[in-house]
C-alpha cells in the first residue's frame, strides 16, 4: 500500500471529490470526458471556497479518483488554496481516504465529507466526524468552527429541504453510529 502524503496530516477537512462534486449535479455523471471534469472539479473548489475562510483553505483537501485524471496533470494541483490530489497509488479516492483516516495521528480533529459507506465507516471507527455529500456545507462549518447560517429562501427552493435538524433526530444518528 503506498503511503500517504505527510502533508495531509496538516488537514481538516477531507473532501471525496467527485462524489460531492456529482452528488451536488456541479458535473454531468454521464459527461466523463477531461474538459467535463475540470469544469466540474472548478465548480467544486468555487463553492467549497466560497464557504472556507482563506486563511483555512490550506487545510482542505480534496480527493479525487485517478481513474478519470488527465495524465498530463500531477499527482496533486492547487485549487482556490486547496489541496487536490488525484489517488493514482490506490485503485480509487475511497481507499486513500480509508488509508488517510486509518493512519491519521488526529483523526477526530477531521470533518470528511463522503457519501461512500465504507469511507464513512472508517471515519466514524477514528473518531472523525462525517456528512453526506448533500450536507457539505454544515461538514464545512463544523471544520472551521463557523457559525451555521440558514439557509435563503433560494437555497431552501434549490434543496428541496432545511438545513438544520432536531436534537431528537441529531440524537438518534449518534445512537446508530456509537456515540
Amino acid at each position: 500500500m503506498p503511503s500517504v502524503p505527510e502533508a495531509i496530516y496538516r488537514s481538516r477537512l477531507l473532501v471525496d471529490g467527485y462524489n460531492l462534486l456529482f452528488g451536488q449535479g456541479w458535473a454531468q455523471k454521464n459527461d466523463r470526458s477531461h474538459r467535463g471534469l475540470q469544469r466540474g472539479r472548478e465548480v467544486l473548489a468555487e463553492r467549497l471556497a466560497s464557504r472556507v475562510p482563506t486563511e483555512q483553505r490550506p487545510s482542505v483537501w480534496i480527493v479525487f479518483d485517478s481513474l478519470d485524471a488527465p495524465s498530463h496533470l500531477p499527482t496533486s494541483i492547487r485549487l482556490r488554496e486547496m489541496e487536490a490530489v488525484f489517488s493514482r497509488d490506490w485503485s480509487s479516492a475511497d481507499e486513500m481516504l480509508q488509508q488517510i483516516l486509518a493512519s491519521h495521528p488526529s483523526p477526530k480533529s477531521l470533518v470528511v465529507i463522503s457519501s461512500d459507506h465504507a469511507v464513512q465507516r472508517k471515519a466514524i471507527a477514528r473518531g472523525a466526524r462525517v456528512y453526506d455529500h448533500d450536507r457539505w456545507e454544515e461538514a464545512v462549518d463544523a471544520a472551521f468552527g463557523l457559525s451555521a447560517r440558514p439557509l435563503s429562501a433560494e437555497e431552501t427552493k434549490e434543496t428541496g429541504k432545511d438545513r438544520f435538524v432536531s436534537d431528537e433526530e441529531r440524537d438518534d444518528w449518534m445512537k446508530r453510529f456509537g456515540f
